[in-house]
Order: structure tokens, then C-alpha cells, then sequence
């Protein structure tokens, strides 16, 4: 299937630290892992790593930044 097919799961506080299913696994498109918390969303930005230590999709950019401004992505991504 083509990527451009592919919907992109939502960038949203409670999808990334928010309410999940009662095993700690989101149903919003994020996969089958636990949700994020600081440690690994970062891992995931930085490095392509989900939250179960499995790489993310290829098609997932990585992303090289300070730390002054990955964290203030991660606290805008919080909100």
C-alpha cells in the first residue's frame, strides 16, 4: 500500500501520556506498547525507539536537536 494511504495517528497529549486501555497500551494508532512518558518520547525523537524498545516505522524521522529544544518540544507535547 502506498505511504501516502497510511493516516497518521494523532500528536496529542493524552494519546502520548494520557488515558489508556487498563494495561497500559493506547488504541489510538500508536501501536501495541505502553504509553510515553519523558525518558521515552525522547528516545523515540532521537533515536526511532517506541516505548517496548522496538524500532519505529522507517518513515518516522529521527530528529537532532539541543536539549534546551527537545525539551521544550517535549513540554509543549505534554500540554
Amino acid at each position: 500500500m502506498p505511504r501516502f494511504w497510511v493516516k497518521a495517528p494523532a500528536l496529542t497529549a493524552k494519546a502520548f501520556f494520557g488515558e489508556d486501555d487498563g494495561h497500559g497500551h493506547e488504541s489510538d494508532g500508536h501501536g501495541d506498547h505502553e504509553n510515553y512518558d519523558q525518558t521515552t518520547l525522547r528516545r523515540a525523537i532521537v533515536d526511532g525507539i517506541d516505548p517496548a524498545g522496538e524500532p519505529l516505522d522507517e518513515a518516522m524521522p529521527r530528529w537532532s536537536m539541543s536539549e534546551a529544544d527537545l525539551n521544550d518540544l517535549i513540554t509543549y507535547l505534554q500540554q
